[in-house]
C-alpha cells in the first residue's frame, strides 16, 4: 500500500493520528506556496488551516489516490480566490473614494 492511499484509507477511517501525519508532512511544503501567493503569513495560515478543515470534513468521501495533491490543489485555488476578492475589494475602496 502507498503512503497515499494509507493516508487515504486512514482519513477515511476518521484516524486523526494519521490526519495529524498529514498536517506535519504537508504544512511545511504548503505554507510557502501560500505565502508566495499572498504575501501574508497569516492568510497562508488560515487558507491552510480552511484547506485542512475541508479534507477532514469530506473524510468519508474520499475516492482519490493522492490527498497531498487535493490539497495543494484546494488550498493554492483558495490562496487566489483570496488574492482576487482582495483586489476587487481595494479598486472598489479607491473608487468610491475617488
Amino acid at each position: 500500500m502507498s503512503v497515499h492511499n494509507s493516508y487515504t484509507t486512514g482519513i477515511a477511517l476518521s484516524q486523526e493520528n494519521i490526519f495529524k501525519e498529514m498536517v506535519e508532512l504537508y504544512t511545511p511544503k504548503l505554507l510557502p506556496v501560500l505565502y508566495a501567493i499572498t504575501k501574508c503569513m497569516h492568510t497562508a495560515e488560515d487558507i491552510l488551516q480552511d484547506s485542512f478543515l475541508k479534507l477532514w470534513s469530506r473524510r468519508e468521501d474520499m475516492t482519490y489516490d493522492n490527498p497531498g495533491g487535493w490539497l495543494y490543489r484546494v488550498a493554492t485555488h483558495e490562496a487566489y480566490k483570496h488574492l482576487k476578492k482582495s483586489q476587487v475589494f481595494k479598486r472598489g475602496r479607491s473608487f468610491k473614494s475617488g
